[in-house]
């Protein structure tokens, strides 16, 4: 069975920095799209009301996750949870027909 020992200190460093840069652009998206649906008349719309308030809520991520660049939730179980709320709500916009990018 292999284990981060297997590999060393050096690739369990590597894949954490790869979990950040994957949920930064996570937000990086979610955010784009949300200003997205904020000048579309899609956000008029009782879909897309629903839609932005739920990634409006993503993007307040609680100081308990996060608050700094040194203070953070060490339980992975949170982390989780937003990252699957921050894709959930990219999926919904996407669903509204809104483009990535």
């Amino acid at each position: 069975m292999l284990s981060w020992s297997s590999f060393g200190v050096g690739w369990a460093r590597l894949w954490l920095r790869t979990d950040g840069l994957e949920d930064y652009e996570y937000f990086w998206v979610l955010r784009d799209l949300v200003d997205k649906l904020e000048r579309s008349p899609l956000g008029d719309t009782q879909e897309g009301t629903v839609a932005l308030e739920a990634a409006r809520r993503c993007l307040d991520v609680l100081p308990s996750t996060v608050a700094t660049l040194t203070s953070f939730t060490l339980d992975p179980t949170e982390v989780e949870r937003v990252r699957s709320a921050v894709v959930d709500a990219i999926e919904a916009l996407l669903a509204l027909g809104l483009e990535q990018g």
